[in-house]
């Protein structure tokens, strides 16, 4: 019997059920991966394998990956049209690795925070992720970092890596420089080492930097003064005598600073002038080697509540703080007095001329408080190598003699609290002191300098701060007396020098004549050239010690 032929109607009965299958088919598929792509579902499930103590619904046989815990996709635009935005598994007591892979798979990501777990193995590699603007990797146990870990994050406005104490030590991440979206960037405890780059004019817009407790070394780059819209710079902590160094002044070129945490370190010379930052709040600048006069203005607005000061070398007077500051900490700091008010007319003096140096830190190590006239012997004299007499006679110092070579010719006379244990004789009243030179500059010259009433402090400044920078070549006779007869010497010196003898002027003179050394006009072997006008109207061009000054008092 001859089988019934299909009809035209049978034909469209079955391709139409046929359609509705794979119309099924392809929805049940596509709920499956809720619309995102295959390589994003298959990172999804690679992610799920890797880790433990992911949330349940991960787990479930549940078809919509976009609707598991910390994951966010973005908004349907048709099938197979949406991706994975953001990943958010913090605080989760995470344990595993981060598969790798992440950036080739999760290519629209834009925020990822892995932050407070027990994650370990490399850090996931970021590289290439155009659109990704946050990333918080804080407070795991990463052991490595992949190779380009941080390039060609265009978008990227955070980055926290802090408290992965278990990472290699590794330099900043340069390739950080076309991340000029970049506002906060904290790499706190993550073992950094080596110095800053000179780069940080890359991020423009960066609002704090934290950078604490690494083996960071070397001064503040140049760049740090392009960080106009800082708030919050945290640099203290760092480890196994691993120091920053320089000076701070960087710091007067950002003027929303909020926080400044510097404590630590070996930081040096003056404080920048920090008066017109109105939204200073915490200065914490303790345990540095800070020298020179804390600005009366510093801690008169408004906003500033803690300061810590202790443990520099700071001088001048006792700052006067606001009545609204909440916390201060002063010791082991070396102003003049213990409270507010005054200093003595000869520290100010002193000072000045320490400014000039730019308030040398030996100085201000050797000498503190209110008295010009006493202090130590500097230790540092021993590492005068040209130096062959050093008189310190009647004057007030106290304290051990240092270790001077033998082929010193040490007087110590009239002190009567300076140590008795001395590592040479000491030369007696009765005994002349070495006669004044007759050139006082020459390339085989003596330097000789005589001052009543300043003790070892002056010579300090001229003899340490002259010779470290190289402004003359020979310090061989240090005289530092203080005698009643001083102007009958400086007479007997006049007489010896002739009709040649140079004008002499205070140091105040010389300061105002040079319009505070305005204007320099070279540099020569010994010292540096600077314009000046004289008194009669004269324009004077010579270096600055041939002021010879009658006394800095």
């Amino acid at each position: 019997m001859a089988q019934p032929q299909p009809t035209l109607k049978s034909i469209t009965l079955v391709g139409y059920a046929a359609f509705i299958f794979f119309f099924f088919f392809i929805r049940v598929m596509s709920n499956n991966n809720d619309g995102i792509s295959n390589e994003e579902a298959s990172y999804l499930l690679k992610l799920r394998d890797a880790l433990h103590n992911l949330p349940s619904n991960w787990f479930h046989n549940n078809p919509s990956m976009c609707s598991w815990t910390g994951v966010v996709c973005s908004s349907s635009q048709g099938p197979n049209s949406r991706y994975v935005e953001k990943i958010s598994l913090t605080s989760m007591e995470l344990k595993g690795t981060v598969p790798s892979g992440l950036n080739e798979s999760l290519v629209f990501l834009t925020y990822l925070n892995l932050a407070n777990n027990s994650l370990s193995g490399p850090l996931p590699s970021l590289a290439s992720l155009s659109s990704l603007q946050y990333v918080d990797l804080s407070s795991n146990n990463f052991t490595s970092i992949p190779h380009a870990c941080f390039q060609g994050l265009y978008s990227l406005e955070e980055l926290a890596l802090n408290d992965n104490t278990n990472l290699p030590r590794w330099t900043f991440p340069t390739d950080l420089n076309i991340s000029s979206r970049l506002n906060y960037l904290q790499l706190s405890a993550t073992n950094l080492m080596g110095s800053l780059p000179d780069t940080f004019d890359s991020f423009p817009i960066l609002e704090l930097l934290y950078l604490f407790g690494n083996y960071l070394t070397g001064v503040l780059p140049k760049s740090f003064e392009q960080l106009v819209r800082l708030k919050i710079l945290v640099l203290s902590g760092q480890k196994e005598n691993h120091k920053f160094s320089g000076t701070i002044e960087a710091l007067s070129s950002m003027p929303l600073l909020s926080a400044v945490d510097l404590e630590g370190n070996s930081f040096g010379g003056s404080l920048p002038d920090l008066s017109n930052h109105i939204y200073l709040e915490a200065l914490l600048i303790a345990n540095n080697q800070l020298t020179g006069v804390v600005p009366p203005s510093l801690f008169q607005g408004s906003h500033i509540k803690r300061v810590t000061l202790e443990n520099n070398l700071f001088q001048g007077p006792f700052p006067l703080f606001n009545k609204t500051m909440l916390d201060v900490s002063l010791g082991g700091t070396g102003f003049c007095l213990d409270h507010p008010g005054p200093c003595d007319h000869r520290v100010n003096t002193l000072l000045q001329v320490a400014e000039a140096f730019g308030y040398p830190f030996l100085l201000a190590k050797s000498w503190q408080g209110n008295n010009p006239c006493q202090g130590s012997i500097p230790e540092s004299l021993t590492t005068l190598q040209h130096l062959k007499i050093l008189d310190v006679s009647n004057n007030n110092l106290s304290g051990n003699i240092p270790p001077f070579s033998d082929k010193i010719k040490l007087i110590t006379s009239g002190n009567a609290f300076l140590g008795k244990s001395q590592t040479q004789p000491t030369v007696s009243d009765n005994r002349p002191s070495a006669p004044a030179p007759k050139t006082l500059f020459s390339s085989t010259s003596i330097v000789g300098i005589s001052i009543a009433g300043v003790g070892v402090i002056v010579i300090f400044v001229v003899a340490i701060a002259y010779n470290h920078k190289k402004r003359f070549n020979l310090v061989q006779w240090i005289t530092l007396k203080k005698e009643t007869s001083l102007d009958h010497q400086i007479e007997e010196l006049i007489k010896s020098y002739g009709t040649s003898t140079p004008m002499r002027y205070t140091y105040a003179e010389v300061k105002q004549m040079t319009n505070s050394f305005h204007e320099k006009l070279g540099q020569g072997g010994y010292s540096i050239v600077y314009k000046a006008s004289l008194n009669d109207g004269r324009q004077y061009c010579g270096n600055v010690d041939n002021f010879n000054t009658k006394s800095i008092l």
